[in-house]
């Protein structure tokens, strides 16, 4: 039982390496090439993004691009210069708005009270009613103890003093 086995040595095949630059490389193209498919599918999906979603948007999209081709022109041809909606607006319009409409609201507060009532005292209507236009005629009103004016032509009323 004691065979000899001979131990003659392993042949061994050489591992095979392989180079880590080329695929390094590879590497690098396909990340690039992922990047490029990344950055065309964001530009498609932002293009989509651009494109109208009904008739509505692109009617409001047509009409946005008609103003800048009118302003471009008007700038170019110089006709802006006599175009009010070039000049630019001095101080806050806001303001002159707002100072406009509360002048309005106390002028036709005035107008509305053209004569003193002095408290609840009635004002003389006949001389009121000399003021109007023909047809209209000044009444009070005890309740409101103000002037109401109608015209007896056409039975309106109004809390407004007519005008000729």
């Amino acid at each position: 039982m004691n065979e000899l086995v001979s131990l003659s040595p392993v042949v061994r095949s050489k591992k095979r390496t392989i180079s880590a630059a080329p695929s390094l490389r590879s590497n690098k193209k396909v990340s690039s090439l992922v990047d490029k498919w990344k950055a065309a599918k964001e530009e498609l999906h932002e293009d989509e993004e651009d494109e109208p979603e009904n008739a509505y948007e692109m009617l409001e999209k047509k009409r946005q691009r008609e103003i800048e081709e009118w302003r471009a022109y008007q700038i170019t041809s110089g006709e802006a210069k006599a175009n009010a909606n070039f000049q630019p607006l001095g101080g806050d319009w806001r303001e002159r708005v707002k100072r406009k409409r509360a002048k309005s609201s106390r002028e036709a507060v005035q107008t509305q009270k053209v004569v003193s009532t002095n408290g609840n005292q009635q004002p003389n209507l006949t001389e009121v009613s000399r003021e109007l236009p023909s047809g209209w005629q000044a009444y009070w009103d005890e309740s409101s103890k103000e002037i109401y004016y109608g015209n007896l032509i056409t039975s309106e009323t109004s809390w407004k003093k007519p005008t000729k």
